[in-house]
């Protein structure tokens, strides 16, 4: 009976192994357009005019929500991995959904990575569209 309990024990553990290779990582889902309207203090679409490290300078182009500078500063570090947040090219336009700046400091993204949208390109990335000519 303890042999029984033995190999009954490896091939529980053995399960458990196998089982944890295939283990999702954390699961985030988008939030709906109205969910990141109602946590976000600001909301704004603006073009990035800098970056340095984990932060952009965004000039703001028209505020949706709240009130603002029109020049702010906005973090995007987070120590999420899963709402990194994506961005941000120089010259290109978000649509941001912002919690307001703690201290003075920088706005930040409600939603993470969900939370800034890239809505325009910088105005010097060009695309070819191919001609329909033969």
């Amino acid at each position: 009976m303890p042999r029984q309990r033995k190999i009954e024990g490896m091939i529980l553990a053995a399960f458990c192994l196998l089982g944890a290779d295939s283990a999702p990582a954390n699961l985030v889902r988008e939030p709906t357009y109205q969910e990141k309207m109602a946590r976000a203090q600001l909301v704004v679409i603006g073009t990035v005019t800098a970056v340095s490290g984990s932060s952009v300078t965004v000039t703001v182009v028209n505020r949706l929500k709240g009130e603002s500078p029109d020049i702010i500063a906005v973090g995007t570090y987070t120590r999420i991995e899963e709402m990194a947040v994506q961005c941000c090219d120089v010259g290109a336009t978000y649509l941001m959904f912002l919690a307001s700046p703690r201290n003075g400091g920088q706005y930040f993204s409600v939603w993470g990575r969900f939370g800034i949208i890239r809505i325009g390109a910088p105005r010097n990335e060009q695309e070819a569209i191919p001609s329909r000519e033969n």
